[in-house]
């Protein structure tokens, strides 16, 4: 699923606010100079938003600028640009990552392997030998798994022995518990856990 998560502080965010320091320069015409920080502001958050619903993985076209920023777009994308929140990319605009601060967009890569993994752990062929083979200990810590829950450390999954592969087969694919394949999913040297 696409998103876009935005920081509870992203208001207050050093880049929002720069432009309420900014002086008026002579390109600076537009009706409105007090409306900056809305308009810069409502620019970025609209254009990411696109940039999440399309998995653009945070380039968002000039079309769509001027879709959202209508006909002084482009004075508004520099704007944007000065505040910080993006940079000129050849025919659009790459947004800041900054998933801490302002706003953070799951990548096309992230969004394709979780439809992968969801696909690999829910196709019988590849899941039923899984059990057969493993029964319902965890190959890893040997602890017996409860596939009936969807939350908590106990609760059954499938683990993918490559991660961010696709299961070719059985082989692939091993029983885990929740707590074992978060820990092995965010260590950064998945290959030396061992069944």
């Amino acid at each position: 699923m696409t998103w876009l998560k935005s920081s509870d502080t992203s208001g207050m965010n050093p880049r929002v606010l720069a432009p309420l320091a900014w002086q008026r320069g002579p390109d600076d015409d537009l009706d409105g100079w007090d409306l900056r920080l809305p308009a810069i502001a409502g620019l970025a958050w609209l254009c990411a938003t696109y940039s999440a619903a399309q998995e653009t993985d945070y380039v968002v076209p000039d079309a769509t600028v001027a879709l959202y920023g209508g006909p002084q777009w482009q004075h508004l994308a520099r704007w944007v640009e000065r505040a910080g929140i993006w940079t000129r990319v050849d025919g659009g605009w790459l947004l800041a990552d900054d998933s801490e601060h302002l706003f953070h967009i799951r990548l096309k890569a992230e969004i394709a392997w979780e439809r992968q993994r969801k696909n690999d752990n829910g196709n019988p062929i590849l899941t039923v030998p899984v059990r057969l083979r493993d029964g319902d200990a965890c190959r890893y810590c040997g602890r017996i798994v409860n596939w009936d829950a969807r939350t908590g450390g106990l609760a059954g999954t499938y683990d993918h022995r490559h991660p961010g592969q696709a299961a070719r087969g059985p082989d692939d694919l091993v029983v885990c518990c929740n707590q074992c394949n978060g820990r092995r999913g965010q260590d950064p040297q998945p290959n030396r856990w061992h069944t």
